[in-house]
This record gives C-alpha cells, structure tokens and sequence, in this order.
C-alpha cells in the first residue's frame, strides 16, 4: 500500500508539473509573442525614420547654403562672337599681357591666345629699329633708360624700348616715376608765346648762373652783372632763372595749370598699354611757381613715352596725336577685330605757337644743350635737309641717388610732313653712362636714319 500510495503521489506530481508546465507555456507565448511583435515595429519605426531623415539630408545636401550661393561666382558669358569685343585701346589691355615690342615687330604680326581664341596682333613696330634702340640702350651703362621713337604725324610708335638693371626695362617707358626738369620749359615757353606775347626774340633778363635757381635770382635789379638774352636763347641754354621769372611774374598758377593741362598732365593718355598718369601740381607761391616753370623741381613726373609727345606736339603743328602700338587684330578666320585709325588727341597750342618753338627748338642745337651731340648731325645726309630741334634736362631723382638726363627731339621734312621724334631717358648712378643727348644721336643716326 505504501508503495502504491508513493507510486500514486509520484505520478500526481509529475501530472503537476506538467500541468505547470503548459500553464506556464500558455502564458508565455503570448508574452513573447507581444513582445516580438512589439520590438518588430520598433525596428520597422526606426527604419522609417532613418529613410525619412537620410532623404531630407539628401535634399539639404543637394541645395545649396544661401552663404555658398553668395560665394559662387557668377558664371562668365561665353562669346559666341568677337564683333565688337575691342571697342577701346584698353580692351587691348589683357590681350597685349607681357608685352615685348621686339616680339611683335614685323609684318606678319605675332599670334596670341586670348578668351581661348587664336589672334592675330599687327604692330607698327619697325623691327629693325626696335632691336638696334634696345641693344643701344643694354649698352648704355645706365641703371635704368628708356627710348621712344615715333611719327608726330600718324602717332605710329616705331621703337618703344626701355632698360632696367634689375630686369623690367620693357615698362620703363609708361612709368611716369621721372622728374620732368627742364623738359617743362617746351610747356612754359608755350604758355609764354601764346598767351604772354612774348616772342622768340624776346629780351629777358637774371643775375647770377644759369643752371642755378635761388629766391635772390627772382627779383628785377639790374646791374652791370646782369645778363640779357632772348627767349630762344634762355630756351636753348635752358636757364633756369629767366624761366622762373616767367612763371613767378608772368604766367602765374592758373596759365601754368592751364598749360600743363593742355600738354596731357594730370590726364589719362589713351594708348594700347597702361600708361601711367603724368603728374604736376602748381603751387601759389613766388617761388613754387618759379621751380615749376623752369623744371627745377622733383615734383612734376613724367613717363618717357609722354616726353615723346611733347616735341610731337610742336612738330606737328600743334596737333597731338594718340600714340598708338597695335595697328590690326585678326582672328583666326582673317576677320578684324581691331584697326589703328590716326586720331587727334589734343591741340595744346596753335600752329604759329608751334611754328615759334620749332625755332627755339632748333636753337637748342644750334648754340644751345645740344651743340655738341645733335649739331653734327646736320653736315650729314639725310639731316642736311632736314630741321633739327631738341630740348633736354638734367636733374637728380627725388632721393637724390641718381642722376636723371633726358632729350626730347624731333627731325622732319615739314614740307611733306615726314619725320620722327625721339625721346630718351637715362638714370644714371655713381659712375655716368652714355647721357641721353647722345643716346639720342646714336639712335637717330645709326638706328632711325
């Protein structure tokens, strides 16, 4: 009995357990089953969120920041065609970048890539003179100088060669750095013929040196040391007191000005290149006015290309031509683009003002700076029946380091308006190269002429 009775209770409590077993299965599935379902959509939610955020990043990413649309550079017009791309000398700018004159010279022209098109640039640079000026120039033993050899008639540019010892001799001549000196007296003695009344013959008067200028100089006492000479004298010796006379007493500031205006200071001249401004400022005072008229001053700076058209001007009858480099651009298919047309640029005095300076310049090489340089030209062919003249100037540099000597000059047949004019600068250190006077005369003789 007792082992029934265990057998029995062995048996009920494995029908318990069992009976647990599949109660507990019963509650557990469901709740496993919940839960499964539960985490199941939590992963499904989350995967719906990730694809929501991963598209509203795609479309934040594919627009951009207002910051950036305001960085972005606006896209460039694209030609589609070159009429009319070149509508002043200034759109040749950035055609002509590193400009080398020599490279440019000669008939066919030089072919250069701008805005992605081949182009063809003409210049009326004369070959044979342009490399002739500039291996005379490399030879000058200056520091820096620069020559400029044009037609006063056309404005045609037929050399433009500068020197520089550290390197950049080809901006020399569009650098309005130099001193102007005694270059100023063609701007004064203008002034003086035409609005003064004076004449080439004109008696003027000083005391003391001529190439000095001191307040004690400026005063009217005559005495037995006093000096009288005509104007065309004063010009040709440059003088430095009998000009500054004229500008103190008889000009004044406000024909100064006008003059200097008149001759293209403190005015952009249009050329193929940039061309530094030319700069003067005239004072009120006595002597200011003085230092002014006669050149002896550091202030009133001129570039070489612009010393050029000073003896232009005066050659020329008056007129001032536009300098001008570039004479046709092509493009590839042979259309012009560009075409060098002569055209007036100024008319700073009138014709029998200039009549009366080709005669003070011409004393400048008969008797006067250039006497000994410019005059030997004239017993030579083709010179003997040609007209000479000429004005130079000599001055320090503002820092007072080197010496700057100039020339300005023209040689022409002015009864069929043919001819040339040069201007020359030289820089000069402790030891003193070839002075410009002459460099002018080499260049005349054995390069131009």
């Amino acid at each position: 009995m007792k082992a029934m009775s265990n057998r029995l209770k062995g048996e009920w409590w494995r029908d318990y357990q069992r009976g647990l077993r599949r109660e507990k299965w019963r509650v557990l599935v469901p709740d496993r089953l919940s839960i499964l379902f539960v985490c199941a959509g939590g992963v499904f939610a989350l995967l719906a969120v990730a694809l929501l955020v991963g598209s509203m990043i795609s479309e934040w990413r594919s627009e951009p920041k207002e910051a950036d649309q305001k960085r972005a550079p606006a896209p460039k017009p694209s030609r589609t065609a070159w009429e009319g791309i070149i509508r002043t000398r200034e759109d040749l700018w950035p055609i002509l970048k590193d400009f080398d004159p020599l490279l440019y010279a000669g008939e066919s022209g030089r072919i250069v890539h701008y805005a992605g098109k081949p182009l063809t640039v003409k210049t009326g640079i004369d070959a044979t003179i342009q490399s002739a000026v500039a291996g005379l120039l490399q030879r000058s033993q200056t520091i820096r100088s620069a020559a400029v050899v044009m037609d006063p008639f056309s404005g045609r540019i037929l050399a433009l060669a500068g020197y520089d010892q550290n390197g950049k001799g080809n901006e020399v001549c569009l650098q309005a750095d130099f001193p102007a000196a005694s270059l100023f007296k063609i701007v004064a003695a203008a002034a003086a013929l035409e609005a003064a009344g004076l004449s080439p013959d004109s008696p003027l008067y000083y005391n003391g040196g001529r190439y000095t200028l001191y307040k004690s100089q400026l005063n009217d006492k005559r005495t037995r040391y006093t000096h009288q000479v005509p104007l065309k004298e004063a010009f040709g010796l440059s003088i430095n007191p009998v000009f500054g006379k004229l500008g103190s007493f008889t000009l004044g500031q406000d024909l100064l000005q006008e003059f200097a205006a008149r001759f293209m200071f403190n005015h952009p001249i249009p050329f193929d290149l940039p061309l530094e401004e030319s700069r003067i400022e005239v004072p009120q005072t006595t002597f200011g006015l003085a230092e002014i008229a006669s050149g002896f001053n550091k202030r009133t700076l001129i570039s070489p290309l612009h010393g050029a058209l000073f003896s232009s001007a005066v050659a020329n009858g008056g007129v001032m031509m536009v300098p001008w480099l570039v004479e046709e651009v092509e493009d590839d298919s042979g259309r012009t683009l560009y075409k060098a047309e002569p055209a007036v640029m100024a008319r700073p005095i009138e014709a029998a003002t200039a009549r009366k300076l080709r005669v003070m310049m011409q004393e400048t090489v008969k008797g006067g700076t250039c006497r000994r340089t410019l005059k030997r030209l004239t017993r030579k062919k083709p010179f003997d029946t040609m007209e000479i003249g000429a004005k130079t100037g000599t001055i320090n540099d503002p820092t007072n380091t080197h010496k700057i000597d100039w020339l300005s000059a023209y040689v022409i047949d002015p009864d069929r308006k043919e001819g040339v004019c040069v201007a020359v600068m030289g820089m000069h250190g402790e030891k003193l190269g070839i002075r410009a006077p002459e460099l002018g005369r080499l260049i005349l003789d054995d390069c131009v002429f």
